[in-house]
């Protein structure tokens, strides 16, 4: 394929292709005349639609035809029909980080500028008009710069468009604007992330299993500004151990977690009772409590007490006191809290925790588990 380009000191310039296909299709031409200087940023056009089709005499015509202005001015000018877009390549956009456009043409009105993504996409649009300075913040998806004329417009030729972009803050030098660093107090030109330092308080029991007061993690971060921290602590905690997670996150989105165990026992309090349990409260005197042959949550209190759980997966709480428990049939979890027990877990898989003082365990040790027990 060859081609010819003739310009007059007026007027249309020509350009002139030959080749022996009949369509030819062009994803971006620039002529640049010798001695070419220009005063703006960035300049390159590039069409988007780029089928160029031959006319009779073997000129080729496509959608955005250009001509070199001859009449000493240095510079290409445009000419947009109606709902022609025209994109410039190159045009430097940081999202987040202001540009201001300027551009000239032959009528004020009937033109519309905005910005597209790297396929070519819509994605932002702003008011202009010929002569006017407009300040725009791109989007994080915009890639570049168009402008088009309007469906009604009659044909607009642009002489000038200059987009001038300011040097964004770079507060930690590493080459990356602080609008979209990832951590702009330190330097990170590869911008890997730089998570929080984050502090979990430790490892707690509770006999209280509705909102228990577990403390509070702390968290600080080099990047600046504020870190948020987080937990997902269920309202209520399950008897045995919950591990919950704390996560620490800075607003530039970097982020670390860390874990707090959370055990629960049962002790005097009921809101650690399972859900559906039948609940049996003692008193602070000696008894002998009996349950039944479902499951039961035995809160004991004070006293030398004497329980038989019965048949049932059973939640048993001794309380303070020398107490015997009987765990009975069922899968059970007993625990025998202050004082001297005697704890009888089998026959069943059961979990016994004596708590404080030396406690008697008796368990099967193919099914049970024992904490706290010599």
């Amino acid at each position: 394929m060859a081609f010819s380009f003739t310009a007059t000191s007026s007027g249309p310039a020509t350009l002139r292709l030959e080749s022996d296909l009949d369509d030819i299709e062009i994803g971006q031409l620039v002529l640049i005349p010798e001695g070419y200087r220009y005063s703006f940023d960035e300049y390159i056009e590039r069409f988007t639609t780029s089928v160029y089709t031959p006319l009779a005499d073997g000129t080729y015509v496509g959608p955005l035809p250009m001509r070199f202005m001859g009449d000493g001015r240095q510079g290409f000018a445009a000419i947009l029909e109606r709902s022609e877009r025209m994109v410039l390549a190159r045009s430097g956009l940081v999202a987040g980080v202001p540009f201001q456009l300027r551009l000239q043409a032959s009528q004020t009105s009937g033109i519309s500028c905005g910005l597209v993504d790297s396929a070519g996409t819509v994605v932002q649009r702003f008011a202009c008009s010929s002569g006017a300075l407009v300040s725009v913040t791109p989007a994080a998806d915009a890639a570049a710069v168009f402008v088009e004329a309007d469906a009604d417009a009659p044909t607009i030729e642009i002489d000038d468009i200059g987009i001038a972009t300011p040097t964004a803050p770079d507060g930690d030098g590493d080459g990356t604007p602080d609008a979209v660093d990832t951590c702009p107090q330190v330097a990170n030109p590869t911008q890997e992330l730089i998570p929080p330092t984050l502090t979990v308080p430790p490892d707690i029991t509770v006999s209280a299993c509705v909102a228990p007061s577990i403390g509070q993690a702390t968290a600080t971060t080099a990047c600046g500004g504020s870190v948020t921290v987080v937990n997902d602590a269920p309202h209520r905690f399950p008897l045995g151990t919950t591990n919950v997670t704390w996560t620490a996150i800075d607003e530039f989105g970097n982020r670390v977690s860390a874990v707090q165990a959370v055990r629960a026992v049962l002790s005097d309090d009921a809101s650690c009772c399972p859900a559906g349990s039948n609940v049996i409260m003692g008193t602070n005197a000696s008894e002998t409590i009996v349950g039944t042959e479902g499951p039961d949550c035995m809160i004991m209190l004070g006293g030398d007490d004497t329980v038989d759980a019965r048949g049932g997966d059973d939640v048993v709480s001794g309380g303070s006191g020398r107490d015997t428990i009987f765990a009975g049939f069922g899968n059970d979890l007993v625990f025998g809290g202050p004082g001297q027990d005697v704890l009888n877990a089998t026959p069943g898989v059961n979990t016994v925790d004596g708590g404080d003082d030396h406690d008697t365990c008796m368990q099967d040790p193919a099914f049970d588990t024992l904490v706290s027990c010599p």
